[in-house]
């Protein structure tokens, strides 16, 4: 029992190493790629030190995030039926249905939890410096063309739901309490998002994100809820910004999403319970 345990945490590690270092090996093989575009010489650390080679490799952030992602993910999938011998569904935690209700349920959970959350990230006093910070981060992935729009919204969603509601969550679950493979999964998440305000951030919806995935003992939920949350990102945004000082609407709109989202949280677990899901 015990080495069981151990085979799975190596194995949940395993999943959040590679998923690392594949997204780092991406971003380094960029910079290099961007430091011989501009004729830079020095190797990998001129590169990274280079303020031309790095505004190059953010204008390739969504290109970079979209093959990462799908080589992230055709890699997990072709381990998981070579090496532990599970059709791509059942490994991918895909499998149960959770049923037109609870799918739309999330759609709706991930649009809510993303208007508050644009709202209490322009509302609380983080430190300027923070702000900024995130700011920077968030506008590489912001655009409107083709790439960017698929990578946010497809591919990082798949991606990261494989990963770390699929994979690192369905491991650890085996081996420690539900929700404390909830929590654990969320930190691992958090932490590899950049800058404090986005760590906090990642950290809060990946614990969303994980209670969905053990609320509907599927992959499914998890993943409908995030692509809404991502496709809706700029245009909540946006709109977060432009309520400005109107105090009474900021409230209200803060009142009426977190609503909107507890009551679907709420309604995903009364349902999956219903239909037997969980």
């Amino acid at each position: 029992m015990r080495d069981r345990r151990m085979g799975l945490l190596w194995k949940a590690m395993g999943v959040f190493l590679f998923f690392t270092l594949t997204q780092n090996a991406a971003t380094l093989i960029a910079a290099l790629a961007a430091a011989k575009k501009l004729s830079i010489a020095g190797g990998l650390f001129a590169a990274m030190e280079s303020d031309a080679v790095m505004a190059q490799v953010n204008a390739w952030s969504p290109l970079i995030l979209l093959i990462a992602d799908g080589a992230v993910i055709m890699t997990l999938l072709l381990w998981g039926a070579l090496k532990e011998h599970r059709p791509p569904l059942d490994y991918a935690a895909l499998r149960n249905p959770i049923g037109p209700a609870v799918g739309v349920l999330c759609v709706l959970a991930g649009a809510a939890a993303n208007f508050w959350f644009a709202l209490a990230i322009n509302l609380l006093p983080w430190p300027q410096g923070w702000i900024t910070e995130y700011a920077g981060n968030a506008s590489v992935l912001s655009g409107t063309d083709p790439v960017t729009l698929l990578a946010v919204i497809l591919f990082a969603p798949a991606c990261e739901e494989l990963v770390f509601r699929g994979r690192i969550y369905g491991y650890l679950s085996e081996i420690i309490p539900a929700g404390a493979a909830v929590i654990l999964q969320a930190v691992l998440f958090g932490g590899l998002h950049a800058g404090k305000v986005w760590m906090l951030y990642a950290f809060c919806v990946g614990c969303v994100l994980g209670y969905v995935r053990k609320l509907t003992g599927s992959l499914r939920g998890s993943l409908y809820m995030h692509i809404s949350f991502n496709a809706t990102a700029n245009l909540f945004d946006l709109f977060a910004r432009r309520l400005g000082d109107h105090t009474t609407a900021v409230m209200a709109a803060l009142l009426i999403s977190a609503g909107l989202f507890l009551a679907c949280v709420y309604e995903i677990g009364r349902h999956s319970r219903k239909e037997g899901i969980r």
